[in-house]
């Protein structure tokens, strides 16, 4: 990987309600989300990706409702965006993770 590449895992087989901590992205021009889930036959979770400018004050820009098992991938390019962060809610069963990757 290049030198103006971040990779991060926001959340790592997350079980229950909850955020991960941010991550700073404004130098990256490019972010892009590997949403996993696992263990799931029908109502699982919804994962909110989230932004913020000032870290505090989040706005969702994307949710996904994950009913089944599988993989999603979102991208977020050309954006003025200074931190991002994943949220489970509405749990009801299933195993999530989401990866995170920015570059130029």
């Amino acid at each position: 990987m290049g030198r103006f590449n971040l990779e991060a895992t926001l959340l790592d087989g997350v079980t229950a309600n909850g955020s991960s901590d941010k991550k700073l992205v404004e130098l990256y021009d490019i972010i892009t989300f590997q949403v996993n889930t696992k263990d799931v036959t029908n109502d699982g979770a919804t994962i909110d990706i989230e932004v913020s400018l000032n870290g505090e004050d989040w706005v969702t820009h994307k949710t996904y409702t994950l009913n089944a098992d599988g993989d999603e991938l979102y991208t977020i390019a050309n954006e003025r965006i200074k931190y991002v962060r994943a949220t489970v809610s509405k749990y009801s069963q299933g195993t999530y993770t989401v990866l995170m990757m920015a570059g130029k």
